[in-house]
């Protein structure tokens, strides 16, 4: 990844990109990834296609060797100017990106590296099994004690979850009762005092987060539901009430496979999509529409959440443990309306980019240069869309329409300047 410039002597001097610069196109689009200062920089159509003369178009896995003058030499035959205006515009862009510390001149800078493993200490709280039912999430164990009102809260949402004993752990979390109290401890050992079992519900579900996330900060975990159809992977992309789990129950009842319910994980390193996959939480407004597909809703126990919600879990016909990220097919971002229609509405995956690290859930609160290119190559891999739906029916068959017939061609946006959106990432 090398650009050659003369100095004042008029000896060449070697012009990079920094250490924790990263860079994807997309959409026609050159993304470039700033791990340091955790932002996104896009560039005007010039500006990025001279970067792209001299780096290459896919980030620092493959790139040209070229020189300034060459990369001169290409902008003025692509784009009419002359010699000597050229060599000026990529004077001024390497200028500006020396300023931005997008790249740097002759010296290696220090790399940034991924922190490491925090979380693994699986040290056996509940050793008795007999005192506690044991579950199994995403390499972490859930053991809960065997106290009829835990597990009266605990069943339904874990119930359909494989036992601890023939996966491998990271890390455990446990709760009991003891005086009168339930006792929370998380995967370091701090011990929380609960008051009710309908909030054990909500701990569980975050200390096992939050322990995936210190046994592997690599990981980037985003509010979203991930489910598979044959071979084919759908990302369901959206916040509470967007109507997110709500179809991603119809679709599970309809034969897709859940991977995650809520939070879905990319692990960068084996490039792939994995999850939580605990029951459905369906809020009261939906029972209705999904009795049909669940005919048991109407007889199961309604809960009232922390957040007084009142919700009913739904556990799935059938799940998957994980998928290659590279049969992700569709990206999907849901927004249910009772008022409206169903119907596609393309996006650029520029935006969706920046849409999925809104909703992002790092324990580390830092994207890594390889999830970047991660979430990149998903992206580019799938089609992106926003969905609009009041019917599932409906819902369905537009999704179904995505896998026999991807778009040609996708927006290409225009832009005039150099921006620096920064990464809402939390």
């Amino acid at each position: 990844m090398t650009a050659y410039a003369a100095d004042r002597e008029g000896d060449e001097v070697e012009i990079t990109p920094s250490n924790d610069v990263d860079w994807f196109v997309l959409d026609s689009e050159l993304i470039i990834f700033q791990e340091r200062r955790q932002r996104l920089v896009t560039l005007d159509a010039l500006s990025s296609f001279v970067w792209q003369q001299l780096w290459g178009e896919q980030g620092k896995d493959s790139y040209p060797r070229t020189t300034i003058a060459a990369a001169a030499a290409g902008l003025a035959s692509s784009f009419g100017y002359s010699t000597s205006d050229a060599i000026l515009f990529v004077k001024k862009c390497i200028e500006q990106w020396s300023n931005a510390d997008l790249i740097g001149r002759g010296s290696p800078e220090e790399v940034i590296s991924s922190p490491g493993s925090s979380a693994c200490n699986a040290k056996t709280v509940a050793s008795v099994c007999s005192q506690f039912r044991p579950y199994w999430v995403s390499g972490i164990n859930v053991y809960i004690e065997r106290e009829h009102s835990l597990l009266a809260a605990l069943e339904p949402v874990l119930g359909h979850l494989p036992s601890t004993l023939i996966h491998k752990t990271f890390a455990e979390v446990s709760v009991k009762r003891k005086g009168g109290k339930l006792l929370a401890t998380d995967w370091s050992g701090h011990t929380t005092v609960l008051r009710y079992p309908e909030e054990v519900v909500a701990w569980v579900k975050l200390a096992t987060l939050e322990a995936i996330l210190a046994a592997r900060p690599s990981l980037i975990a985003i509010h979203a539901a991930a489910l598979s159809h044959g071979d084919d992977g759908v990302l369901l992309v959206g916040s509470s009430g967007s109507g997110k789990s709500t179809l991603a129950a119809y679709l599970n009842a309809h034969g897709y496979a859940l991977i995650g319910e809520d939070v879905v994980l990319l692990n960068p390193n084996l490039g792939t999509i994995s999850g939580l996959p605990f029951s459905f939480c369906i809020k009261e407004g939906s029972w209705t529409t999904l009795q049909r597909y669940y005919p048991c809703i109407d007889s199961m126990p309604a809960r009232t959440r922390p957040d007084g919600k009142r919700v009913k879990y739904l556990q799935p016909c059938r799940t998957r443990r994980s998928l290659p990220s590279f049969l992700l097919k569709s990206i999907v971002f849901p927004q249910y309306d009772t008022r409206g229609t169903t119907q596609l509405e393309p996006i650029t995956r520029v935006e969706a980019l920046l849409a999925i690290l809104s909703e992002a859930l790092n324990d580390q609160h830092r994207l890594t240069r390889s999830g970047f290119r991660m979430l990149c190559q998903a992206l580019s891999s799938g089609s992106v869309w926003r969905l609009h739906y009041c019917d599932l029916d409906a819902a369905l068959r537009c999704l179904e329409s995505l896998q026999t017939s991807l778009p040609e061609s996708r927006f290409k946006p225009d832009r005039s300047s150099t921006s620096s959106p920064e990464i809402r990432y939390h």
